[in-house]
């Protein structure tokens, strides 16, 4: 890629974000079906399909431990708030850190 093309910056701010992740920490997730309905029934209403999808993921994992590398969770929310409750009880439920 040639250094004056506009996606330079773009390449290396990725690369450099990509390097400061920290590749070798591992988390034990939390998976109480019990706990993460009663974190995520304690402060909201509704949300029932999107609790629901989340406890599946949590019962799958409980089955099958070892049959799940590295599962993605990826919740979307179509508001602009700064903050995301949402996000933030689901991390809370598997005893992990929001990262935005």
């Amino acid at each position: 890629m040639p250094l004056a093309s506009p996606e330079v910056s773009v390449v290396r701010n990725y690369l450099d974000w990509l390097l400061e992740l920290p590749w070798q920490t591992q988390i034990t997730d939390n998976l109480d079906i019990a706990r993460a309905a009663q974190i995520l029934s304690r402060n909201h209403y509704g949300y029932r399909r999107s609790k629901n999808v989340f406890w599946s993921h949590i019962a799958v994992r409980k089955l099958a431990p070892d049959k799940m590398r590295s599962p993605i969770l990826c919740l979307w929310d179509r508001g602009n708030r700064q903050d995301q409750p949402g996000q933030i009880l689901f991390a809370e439920a598997l005893g992990r850190k929001f990262v935005r």
